[in-house]
């Protein structure tokens, strides 16, 4: 019996001497490649970011103010003010909050954190944060990546080949700018080679789209970022860098031409429903999805002035259609990254769209007491709104289109002075 229990106990001690050790638990989906790449995965923020100024684009027009009523104009005003104060702001805490940062923009962040107050530059923090993200999209190219994946991957460097002749590319600091050179170098002789980029694989990241993902670098300035005149929204961040005000004004500015141009803001805007044949109307590709012109223009048939959140929601549809689309396939109905990004997308719809809802009746009353005021700014005792109208810091993608000249440039004197920007 003692002979029994002592073969059995070295038996079970050879056992867990030679156990395999356990691997990392990871989801792969049927086709053998997993969706939580930081970059060419799913990321809801960076379709929400995207939604906001595909939103902002289809609302900004000079034309179609001049040739608009100015009670009209003082209407839409209030209503993107609301907008941003009833469903974006409270939606872009949600996300801050729930925020992680991921893997390739956490070195440049740490690694910003230890330069002096005096060395740190927004504008560094931008090309660095491109240049990071260009580094691992190259590095997921050396492995096995699908044809359409790897075309979007050449998409994202002509995009950062154009960004290198901007000025806010050439006001980076050397050493920022040799790296962000470095890599687009790097990039130039592999093609040239022909080397790595697989064409033949099966392995897609149909999620992966570079103007969202250019989009999302943007915001993340300000996500990671604490300074008198940046967002309100980043004082939360335990990443934030602290960064001088002069040199987040000087990135503002430098950012907002760069998207001005990227992304052709003058083409875009109300002028483009200024047509009665609803058939000259048509909807404009932006990023992952079309811009719905048709139903601005249908909705402007019978009514004055465009429903901000309204669009705002028929937007995020267009996102929550192609989420939905992809995420439901056989590829990755049973991939739990995917499903899980799903519903924090939905949760951030939600979000948006909820807040709007339950405070209708208080825009309408504001749209009452603003164009009541408006009617009567030219009287002795005019009547001023006690309440303060904000709008989004969002001169960084949309430059001299932001709300920071709009509103200073339509409405003076009185009107002008209720107007903050955040």
């Amino acid at each position: 019996m003692f002979l029994y229990f002592f073969f059995r106990l070295e038996l079970e001690a050879d056992i867990v001497r030679h156990k395999p050790p356990r691997t990392k638990m990871l989801h792969i989906t049927k086709t053998g490649q997993t969706m939580t790449d930081a970059i060419l995965g799913p990321i809801p923020e960076a379709f929400f970011f995207t939604s906001l100024m595909g939103t902002k684009l289809m609302l900004r027009d000079s034309r179609w103010s001049k040739r608009t009523q100015p009670e009209n104009l003082a209407r839409l005003q209030r209503r993107i003010s609301f907008w941003f104060e009833k469903s974006v702001k409270p939606t872009f805490n949600v996300i801050a909050k729930n925020h992680k940062i991921p893997k390739f923009a956490r070195k440049v962040v740490e690694a910003f954190k230890g330069y002096d107050k005096k060395d740190r530059s927004a504008v560094d923090l931008h090309v660095a944060l491109l240049t990071s993200a260009s580094e691992h999209i190259f590095d997921a190219c050396q492995g096995d990546l699908g044809s359409l994946t790897v075309e979007k991957a050449r998409t994202w460097f002509n995009l950062m080949q154009s960004t290198s002749n901007c000025r806010i590319v050439k006001r980076a600091s050397s050493t920022v700018k040799s790296e962000f050179g470095r890599i687009l170098q790097k990039h130039q002789e592999d093609n040239l080679h022909g080397q790595s980029w697989n064409a033949e694989s099966c392995t897609e990241y149909p999620f992966f789209d570079p103007e969202s993902l250019f989009i999302l670098v943007a915001y993340m300035v300000y996500l990671y970022t604490k300074s008198s005149e940046a967002s309100r929204f980043s004082s939360k961040s335990k990443y934030a860098v602290v960064i001088e005000k002069k040199r987040m004004l000087e990135w503002e500015n430098l950012s907002g031409k760069m998207f001005e141009h990227f992304f052709s803001v003058m083409s875009h805007g109300l002028h483009k429903t200024d047509t009665e044949e609803v058939a000259n109307v048509q909807d404009v590709c932006f990023s992952l999805i079309n811009l719905p012109y048709k139903d601005l223009h249908q909705y402007l048939q019978k009514h004055d002035v465009p429903s901000v959140s309204g669009l705002h929601s028929r937007v995020m549809g267009e996102f929550t259609s192609i989420f939905s689309t992809i995420a439901a396939s056989s590829q990755f109905g049973d991939d739990y990254y995917v499903q899980k990004q799903m519903a924090f997308w939905t949760q951030v719809c939600a979000n948006a769209t909820s807040h709007a809802k339950m405070v209708k009746k208080t825009l309408q009353n504001r749209e009452k007491v603003f164009m009541h005021s408006i009617r009567h700014r030219k009287c002795k005792k005019a009547y001023k709104p006690r309440s303060t109208y904000t709008f989004e810091r969002d001169i960084f993608i949309m430059g001299h289109h932001s709300s920071l000249h709009w509103t200073h440039c339509t409405l003076q004197g009185r009107s002008a002075r209720k107007y903050i920007v955040i």
